[in-house]
């Protein structure tokens, strides 16, 4: 009987872990003769009582599995080593806030029997707050119109894989790079499932606008290298500008030597825009070279201080 797990990352969720636990199980009881299910809880170092709940249902139900990771190594890689970690023929990612709506998986899992080896829900309206949304269109627009490879819009982590898609995200050795993005650069065809996004069920999100610019701008460079062009050009640009005024400044004042002050203002002005374009720049150049650095890192997606009801085989890290 064929395999289906689904991956479940979590932090801090004390609230929301018994009921998507219950959700799955009733969501996917129609299946209990054709499929056998593993659910993996995947706990990026949790401060509340988040492991105790996991450790009491794997005690209770062997196909409830949990991966406690020894530090919160974020949402992208701990979610990686989890689906490293399913020996299902078909992995599904879903969030414990239920943001990601359970009763879509079906769906899921009949476009999958279907023959289709990437499913993903795609967002076609949220209950988040209006600033939040507008952010999050405006980060989806500009990485589909920079990127070199097809982009989608609207596209969390909220999706189902195929084993075969599984070992090819394995032998992408980048453990930073979200797995949309890995699907877009690999080239699966997507099968999208539009759906409402509803407000977290409990809890407090620990995701704040500073993370979610520093995951936009990791997104951003992992995607393209359009901005390190379009810096090079704006660079040149500036310099030939700067030039052309300085000319310009030059000409005026042999022309009008005795009524033309020099001033100290221009001079401060040019000094303080090209600066501010050089840290631009630099700043730019050390997102890229932050990328490469940890592209080259070879280490484990994240470390484990513990696994629960994984067999001793299945015990080594992604």
């Amino acid at each position: 009987m064929k395999i289906i797990s689904i991956c479940i990352p979590c932090y801090n969720e004390e609230l929301n872990i018994v009921p998507m636990y219950k959700k799955l199980l009733d969501v996917l009881s129609v299946y209990k003769n054709k499929y056998n299910f593993e659910i993996i809880f995947a706990d990026n170092s949790s401060t509340d009582n988040s492991r105790s709940i996991l450790r009491l249902l794997a005690s209770e139900d062997k196909r409830v599995k949990a991966i406690f990771n020894t530090r919160n190594f974020g949402p992208v890689a701990s979610n990686r080593n989890s689906i490293l970690s399913a020996s299902g023929d078909a992995v599904i990612t879903i969030v414990c806030d239920f943001q990601d709506p359970p009763q879509l998986l079906p769906e899921f899992i009949t476009l999958w029997e279907q023959g289709n080896l990437v499913v993903c829900g795609q967002k076609v309206k949220s209950k988040e707050n209006i600033l939040k949304k507008c952010a999050r269109s405006i980060y989806y627009k500009i990485i589909k119109h920079i990127s070199e490879i097809q982009q989608y819009e609207q596209v969390t982590g909220f999706a189902l894989y195929d084993r075969s898609v599984i070992e090819d995200i394995r032998r992408f050795d980048n453990a930073n790079v979200a797995l949309r993005h890995v699907l877009s650069y690999i080239g699966y065809p997507v099968r999208l499932v539009p759906y409402e996004q509803p407000k977290r069920r409990a809890g407090k999100s620990s995701y704040n606008m500073a993370k979610y610019f520093d995951f936009a701008l990791t997104s951003l460079i992992n995607t393209s290298f359009k901005p390190i062009r379009i810096v090079t050009i704006l660079g040149m640009f500036a310099s030939c500008i700067s030039f052309l005024l300085g000319v310009i400044y030059f000409i005026y004042k042999l022309l009008h030597w005795n009524t033309f002050p020099i001033g100290i203002a221009p001079l401060l002005i040019g000094i303080f825009l090209i600066s501010s374009i050089i840290l631009f720049f630099l700043g730019l150049i050390g997102e890229y070279i932050i990328a490469v650095l940890k592209q080259t890192e070879r280490h484990p997606s994240v470390f484990e201080l513990e696994r629960l009801n994984f067999d001793q085989e299945e015990s080594t890290l992604n």
